[in-house]
Order: C-alpha cells, then structure tokens, then sequence
C-alpha cells in the first residue's frame, strides 16, 4: 500500500470528527479573551481561571491558553513571544454581518 492510498482509505472512526484536530491558541488573558470570542459566537464550555478554557462554534472547539513565561515551550511557540501567523476559518450563514461584527471589535480581517 503506498502513501497516497492512506488518504483514500476509509479507516474507522477513532474519535468524532470535531475532535480530531483543535487548536490551541496562547492568549495572555483568559478574562478578555473569553468575552472576545463569546461576542465572536463562541460559547464557553468551561474553563479553569487564569489558565485555560475551552471554547466551541456548533461541533467545533478551541482552546484558549494562557501563556506562561515560566514554561519550556518551542522557539517558535507564541508563548515565547514570537509573532506568528495564522489561518482561522469559520462557516457563517451571513458573512457580511459577521464581517461588520468583526471590525465593531477592532479585528483585522
């Protein structure tokens, strides 16, 4: 079997697919990034203060982590303060009102 018919072949299922892949992303506050999200659409599924929360869009998930200067991370990492890139999507109904919702909260879109 060579590698392309990996991505071909229908295993079963290990997990259900919003669990299979989440992002994690560093913040340095969960007391403003959670309303942040919440005004985004987000709801809160729970969080443990100051360290961590997990945050969903219908079946999907997000983590929101609080950077912590004291731990070992990558290089690379956010949390060493590095400024990286990313690519976040999220189907709407309507994208032009969550457009507008985006820049009333000072997103760069």
């Amino acid at each position: 079997m060579g590698d392309s018919d990996l991505h071909t072949q229908h295993l079963p299922a290990y997990s259900p697919p919003e669990y299979q892949l989440i992002l994690e992303i560093y913040v340095s506050s969960l007391e403003r990034s959670i309303p942040f999200y919440q005004s985004l659409g987000f709801d809160l599924d729970w969080h443990v203060p100051n360290i961590f929360a997990q945050v969903s869009w219908d079946r999907s998930i997000l983590f929101l982590k609080v950077k912590d200067a004291s731990a070992t991370v990558s290089a690379a990492s956010p949390a060493n303060g590095s400024h990286g890139a990313g690519n976040v999507r999220i189907m709407v109904p309507d994208v032009e009102m969550k457009y507008k919702e985006c820049k009333k909260l000072g997103c760069t879109v």
